[in-house]
């Protein structure tokens, strides 16, 4: 970093980088990557050892394509969406706890009528 800045002192030609594409984020996910957890909440990072960040999608189909098969591929969730799949499990168990809850609230409903019909006969 240090000579480039020697040389954007020196010449008058400036550099100017453009900025990485975005990210490729999972958009539906289905087979074995999703029953290893993978869903919307993940982005691409890495097919077989190289780095994806910076390539565009065209660049990335290519190299997919032309990778030994299997290939890996590393996904990681983004930053942004980190503990939504955290709280999207709590709710859910929340949501099944508390339908075991009202199964369990009619069942002794259903008994104590039942044996109150067994007393009254």
């Amino acid at each position: 970093m240090a000579v480039l800045k020697q040389e954007r002192e020196v010449s008058p030609v400036s550099l100017v980088f453009a900025p990485p594409p975005p990210p490729v984020h999972v958009k539906k996910c289905e087979g074995a990557l999703r029953e290893a957890g993978v869903d919307s909440s993940f982005e691409l990072r890495f097919v077989d050892g190289r780095v994806v960040r910076y390539l565009e999608m065209r660049e990335l189909n290519v190299l997919i394509r032309n990778s030994h098969k299997p290939c890996t591929m590393a996904f990681v969730q983004s930053k942004d969406k980190q503990f939504y799949g955290v709280l999207q499990k709590q709710e859910q168990q929340r949501r099944k706890q508390q339908q075991t809850n009202q199964a369990a609230t009619a069942s002794a409903g259903l008994a104590l009528a039942a044996a109150i019909v067994v007393n009254m006969t």
